[in-house]
């Protein structure tokens, strides 16, 4: 089992979680599969738990996973940089 997965929205390799450039581009698909003590890494962009303006939608947080967010990303010279002012990643609710 990895200990880290990553999320980029903008990855374009196996959306697999196992690098940046292998990340998935759904927080929904790295939630699904995480399990404790796993950490997910989430690169800069906007997440959505359903691709609909459904305002019920949400992410369901797995016990003992971590979700930082905050990261550079697949395609910046440092992807593991964090800065969550520079490198926002965000979660809106539908309204």
């Amino acid at each position: 089992m990895l200990s880290v997965v990553y999320v980029d929205d903008s990855a374009t390799g196996l959306n697999n979680g196992t690098s940046w450039a292998n990340a998935y581009t759904s927080l929904q698909a790295a939630l699904a599969v995480a399990a404790a003590p796993q950490e997910i890494r989430v690169g800069q962009g906007t997440y959505r738990p359903t691709a609909t303006s459904d305002p019920r939608a949400s992410f369901a947080l797995r016990s003992g996973v971590a979700v930082l967010g905050g990261y550079a990303g697949f395609g910046a010279p440092d992807p593991e940089a964090r800065n969550t002012a520079l490198y926002a990643s965000s979660c809106p609710t539908f309204i």
